[in-house]
């Protein structure tokens, strides 16, 4: 049988990633995104300001660890979903040369905007998370190990909820311009940022529209991640220089 398109009204579970968002309900995307926002503020805000230096590494993993484990008991164990289903599918083709370059490109939306947004609050405005993190900067091993970490392991988590759970259950019940809206600001807000919520907000609704375009998870994980690489590279690079 043909693939069809990535629009929510087909009836292929094959070619539609979003069918079988049917199987699951409200409390099945309650459980996932208010463990993702508990486990962040815990472990990925709070926990990263008490660990510190090489805690930083065993906050971020433990982070990740328990969500792979909630995202397998509610849709694997839980619901009886493939990870096929949850949206590990092949991209389409040319997706391989665009995601990559879509990523780099967001890098250049999101600066602006958070200029912007600083310039508007009248001051520069701290990041928590890269004060905390800074101390993985000190060897080549725990740079290698916190990319590892924030580069392919935190992008594949977070697309799975926000992307493969809860767009796709607002897609449901709206139009794929509500869906990514809501979606975006909801990614934005759960960082806990304030004044980084616009820019991430962006980036989201990147990110769900790349999902709604190619029906894959692994198109956003792909511009997500390379999108962390390049902020983490960007963050060493101005520690290396100094003050």
């Amino acid at each position: 049988m043909a693939r069809s398109s990535s629009n929510p009204n087909s009836s292929d579970p094959q070619g539609d990633p979003t069918v079988w968002a049917s199987r699951i309900g409200l409390t099945e995307v309650a459980l996932l995104a208010s463990g993702h926002l508990v486990l962040f503020l815990v472990l990925g805000f709070v926990g990263l300001q008490v660990v510190g230096g090489h805690g930083v590494i065993g906050s971020i993993a433990l982070q990740a660890a328990i969500q792979v484990a909630m995202i397998w008991a509610v849709l694997v164990y839980g619901r009886g979903l493939s990870w096929t289903e949850i949206g590990f599918r092949p991209m389409p083709p040319g997706w391989g040369i665009r995601a990559p370059l879509i990523g780099v490109g967001m890098i250049l939306v999101v600066a602006p905007i958070n200029l912007l947004v600083q310039s508007l609050l009248g001051a520069p405005q701290a990041n928590p998370q890269v004060t905390a993190i800074q101390p993985t900067g000190d060897t080549p091993m725990m740079m290698a190990t916190t990319m590892a970490l924030t580069a392919v392991v935190v992008p594949a988590i977070e697309e799975v909820i926000f992307r493969g759970v809860l767009y796709r259950w607002l897609r449901r019940f709206s139009s794929m311009g509500v869906a990514i809206a809501l979606s975006a600001l909801l990614f934005g807000s759960v960082h806990g940022i304030t004044h980084l919520i616009p820019a991430l907000a962006v980036l989201g609704a990147v990110l769900a529209w790349t999902y709604e375009r190619t029906g894959s998870l692994w198109a956003p994980i792909v511009i997500h991640g390379i999108f962390n690489a390049i902020m983490m590279l960007l963050l060493y690079g101005v520690l290396a220089a100094g003050p």
